[in-house]
């Protein structure tokens, strides 16, 4: 059956579409690692290729036109007409951004054109290239968290390893801000999540779980309380899915109740587990590092009174140890504190809309965004660590009130999907949601949606596509466009 579908004229030119979007996608993804080569594609085959792909997009917005995707488009185009009417009449100073912000529309439309089994496949791909990269960037960083050491990258001269952040250590992968490296890892472990119900072969989740083990360990030992919080949520989700699919109570109420209190206890508990890891690892690290300075110390004297006495002191040591290199930020009541400095960021933004009140009609030039609130911190931000606030200040009202209605739709067919008994409804489908909630928690934090382009918000789009287009495959619609 999939095989005549592929020879289908709609879903071969469906299948080139996803397989040009994947191929930029993988671009992003991996930038890091040579980013002299992420240049040089960019400058040729991206900007070839992406206006096609935008082209295209309509192409397909003609036989499937989605609201969701609609509110996307407007609000691309409404960007474009902000800029305009901020001072930037023929985008020069904008036109990079603008361009970038493109590729959101056909990535977004992937899971939308293609069809149930091709739609899959795309996923299995996408599952096992972000699975894989992550997995052996994961155990380098295992490593490197157990030796206490930085690896360098040899092509870039990015370093790997511990690094000192607010006067603890956490990793560093390829001197990238870790609140973006924590979620590549925690969008990893969630496709591994998904890939695991969606595989047929037993044998092959035992890479999958191994994977996902190693991404799950890394988002631990990053102390990055964003991506901990959103992957602790998205945990608690799985647990309640699973319920859901064996309880079989007929009062609803009863089954809320059920599935509200598994929530409540699993999430703490998934939170917890991040300590557990990474104070096991530093353990290991404490141990490891241990037996090597007493085999040095072996080597230049094989008995010495100093070897005993740091024997006996071991358990001592190993305590303060830990003590050294755990997370010591912790809460005293103040949310400013707790949110790491977020609170007068937040503050910040009507601070600006208040000087200039013209931004919530036509926001503003991404120059001028931070300018105001800048002023008011002690250390200047890049962005306003929220994807609303952000997208407020850079297109005013009528922008966000497009994302938020895009965003309430995809919300709301998540969990008409997440919670449907339909039998193409299947486990590995509806765990498409996590991820797309993990982000949008993950957001109110980081302002990475709808503002700019790298790879976090490529998982945003083309998850969300995917999702939408196994909602539609449940809920079809009254209207799916004309035939082709």
């Amino acid at each position: 059956m999939m095989r005549e579908k592929v020879k289908e004229p709609r879903d071969l030119r469906g299948l080139v579409f996803a397989a040009a979007v994947f191929m930029l996608f993988l671009m992003f993804m991996v930038w890091q690692v040579n980013f002299y080569l992420f240049r040089n594609i960019k400058n040729t085959y991206y900007m070839a290729v992406l206006p096609v792909l935008v082209a295209g997009g309509f192409y397909f917005w003609r036989l499937k036109n989605g609201p969701e995707y609609t509110l996307l488009v407007c609000y691309w185009l409404w960007f474009i007409a902000s800029r305009i009417l901020n001072g930037d009449p023929a985008l020069v100073q904008e036109f990079s951004l603008v361009f970038d912000l493109a590729l959101m529309l056909p990535s977004f439309l992937v899971g939308l054109v293609l069809e149930r089994e091709n739609r899959k496949r795309f996923l299995d791909w996408f599952s096992a290239a972000v699975g894989g990269y992550h997995f052996l960037l994961g155990l380098v960083c295992i490593a490197a968290f157990i030796l206490r050491r930085q690896f360098v990258n040899p092509i870039t001269g990015g370093l790997l390893g511990m690094t000192t952040t607010d006067s603890f250590e956490r990793i560093n992968i390829l001197d990238i801000n870790i609140c973006a490296t924590a979620f590549w890892f925690m969008m990893a472990f969630l496709l591994m999540v998904y890939q695991f119900f969606a595989c047929k072969n037993r044998l092959w989740r035992i890479p999958i779980v191994l994977a996902g083990l190693v991404h799950y360990s890394v988002v631990a030992i990053s102390f990055t309380r964003s991506v901990k919080v959103s992957l602790a949520v998205c945990t608690a989700l799985l647990v309640v899915l699973l319920a859901y699919n064996k309880l079989k109570l007929r009062k609803k109420t009863a089954l809320a109740l059920v599935l509200a209190a598994l929530f409540l206890a699993s999430a703490p508990l998934a939170y917890k587990s991040f300590d557990l890891i990474s104070t096991g690892l530093l353990r290991v690290s404490i141990a490891v590092r241990a037996d090597k300075n007493e085999g040095a110390q072996t080597e230049h004297s094989e008995a010495s009174p100093q070897t005993l006495s740091a024997s006996q002191g071991s358990e001592t040591s190993t305590n303060d140890s830990l003590e050294a290199y755990e997370d010591p930020r912790q809460w005293n009541g103040d949310l400013n504190s707790f949110s790491s400095g977020r609170l007068k960021i937040y503050k910040g933004a009507f601070l600006t809309i208040a000087e200039d009140p013209s931004i919530l009609l036509t926001g503003c030039l991404s120059r001028d965004a931070m300018t105001r609130t800048n002023e008011t911190l002690t250390r200047p931000q890049p962005h306003y660590h929220n994807f609303i606030l952000q997208v407020l200040i850079f297109t005013g009202l009528p922008g966000l009130l497009l994302i938020l209605a895009l965003v309430i739709l995809v919300v709301i067919k998540a969990v008409r999907l997440f919670f449907s008994r339909d039998e193409k409804a299947e486990t590995a489908v509806k765990l498409l949601a996590l991820p797309i909630t993990g982000t949008l928690i993950y957001s109110l934090f980081e302002s990475c949606l709808f503002t700019g382009m790298e790879v976090r918000p490529l998982y945003f789009y083309i998850l969300c596509g995917a999702l939408l287009g196994f909602y539609y495959d449940v809920f079809p619609r009254k209207s799916a466009g004309r035939k082709g």
